[in-house]
């Protein structure tokens, strides 16, 4: 079924007859939509920009005149099952066939028009002046709009996280022991502190480095130092012990050194 509006701006009368044609008069600046096209059992994806609920077909219809981008719709059941769904989408059938899918439950009307966008591109139609401008989707660039923009060509992932690029979008791969969006946030491998006998902790990605003080090693400062030798730590206990004689002089010195625990 025909369906025609019309509107026209400023002070105005609105006139709805039976066939649905429905008119506003005014002065000047009028848009006028003619739905021309109606398919039951079909609609187009992925192009839908608004969903609302509405009583009828006809108030689905009217819900598309007044959105400036819209240029088709559908009414009916929606994709997940909900009644009384319509959406309205800034494309067609004529621009974006492989969009055409089987729904049932659904009748898709589309307005006369004369875009001719294709691919990643989508119409922003003047129904006053009946001209289209072909705009790029979102993340896409380029004359024919069939450049994907490359969300991570601004390195937005931290911590030595891989970026992944998608359409008007990226994801970020966090290396273990980091997360968040943008891999911000590196988990504390100092707290609680792993180092051993008093050995200081610095946090690294998913690891840890500890200084230890004079006579011990080891990953965690756990091996006792003897000879340039590691053992166990627990093996052994500091004790002092004195030069027999002074040193260049000196005061008579006193050094720690490793003792085994018998």
């Amino acid at each position: 079924m025909k369906s025609s509006w019309l509107l026209c701006c400023y002070s105005f009368l609105a006139i709805l007859n039976t066939s649905r044609n429905f008119i506003v008069i005014a002065a000047d600046g009028c848009k006028e939509m003619d739905f021309k096209v109606t398919l039951q059992g079909k609609t187009l994806a992925n192009h839908v920009f608004k969903t609302v609920r509405a009583t009828n077909d006809a108030h689905c219809e009217s819900q598309c005149f007044l959105d400036d981008r819209c240029i088709s719709y559908g009414f009916g059941t929606s994709a997940s099952g909900e009644n009384y769904r319509c959406e309205l989408s800034d494309s067609d059938h004529f621009m974006h066939p492989d969009d055409i899918v089987d729904r049932p439950g659904v009748i898709y009307r589309s307005a006369q028009n004369t875009c001719t966008c294709k691919g990643k591109q989508y119409c922003k139609y003047d129904f006053i002046t009946n001209t289209g401008l072909c705009l790029c989707y979102p993340g896409f660039t380029g004359t024919n709009c069939d450049i994907n923009i490359n969300e991570c060509s601004s390195i937005p992932c931290q911590n030595s996280g891989s970026c992944v690029d998608k359409v008007n979008g990226y994801e970020c791969k966090c290396l273990a022991g980091t997360s968040g969006v943008n891999c911000e946030t590196n988990f504390d491998d100092c707290s609680p502190n792993p180092c051993r006998n008093l050995g200081s902790c610095s946090d690294k990605i998913n690891d840890f480095e500890c200084s230890c003080i004079l006579g011990f090693g080891g990953k965690t400062c756990n091996l006792g130092l003897i000879d340039r030798s590691y053992y166990s730590a627990d093996m052994y206990r500091w004790d002092t012990i004195y030069y027999l004689k002074p040193l260049c002089g000196k005061k008579r010195q006193s050094m720690k050194i490793l003792v085994k625990n018998f």
